[in-house]
């Protein structure tokens, strides 16, 4: 997977999210996961779908506020 020592921990979460895809995800990625949602967003998800959707929603919404 590689040396993950400079990366950030929502960073290291999306590459394990990449590898194993988020079934593969350990309790305390899913609160790094449920954390940055949080933050992004002002939403907690409370499922695995509503994680799923959140994500993508909040990767979108930080996408958008760097342009």
């Amino acid at each position: 997977m590689g040396c993950s020592c400079k990366k950030t921990p929502l960073q290291r979460v999306e590459r394990k999210i990449q590898y194993w895809g988020w079934e593969g995800l350990a309790p305390s990625d899913i609160k790094v996961v449920d954390s940055y949602i949080q933050s992004v967003l002002k939403v907690l998800p409370t499922t695995d779908e509503e994680r799923k959707i959140f994500y993508t929603r909040a990767k979108q919404k930080e996408k958008e506020n760097q342009i």
